[in-house]
């Protein structure tokens, strides 16, 4: 019985950290995608706007970054480390990227330790006005 549980024992806990950390990794990029969903139809208040913020992408940041980042329980808002935004006049499509940094995360760590290398996350979505 104890050299199963020293064998059988360790296996279950590794299986059951790679799980919980691969499930985090997917709930985390799963946010990013939501938050550059969620910034791409704010940016719509912005776009209509061009005597406030001649630059849409401007006014996005300033006003409506934190405030959506701050609903979501797995995004940290300090780790988002870029936010870009297009238009292009031909198709009329607005586009938005979060770039978000694992780097020392806690969840990086954990996936250092079962050999899952992520380091950061772009994300995209794309509107049309």
């Amino acid at each position: 019985m104890t050299v199963e549980f020293v064998i059988i024992f360790p296996m279950l806990m590794g299986f059951l950290l790679l799980v919980f950390t691969a499930s985090m990794f997917i709930a985390t990029i799963s946010e990013v995608q939501q938050l550059s969903f969620e910034l791409a139809r704010a940016s719509l208040v912005f776009f209509d706007q061009p005597d406030v913020y001649p630059d849409f992408c401007q006014g996005l940041l300033a006003e409506r970054l934190d405030v959506l980042a701050d609903n979501f329980s797995r995004l940290e808002p300090g780790r988002i480390a870029d936010v870009n935004c297009s238009i292009d006049p031909v198709s009329s499509l607005i586009e938005v990227s979060v770039d978000y940094d694992f780097e020392d995360d806690f969840l990086s760590r954990m996936g250092r330790l079962i050999g899952l290398e992520l380091q950061s996350v772009t994300r995209r979505s794309i509107l049309q006005v």
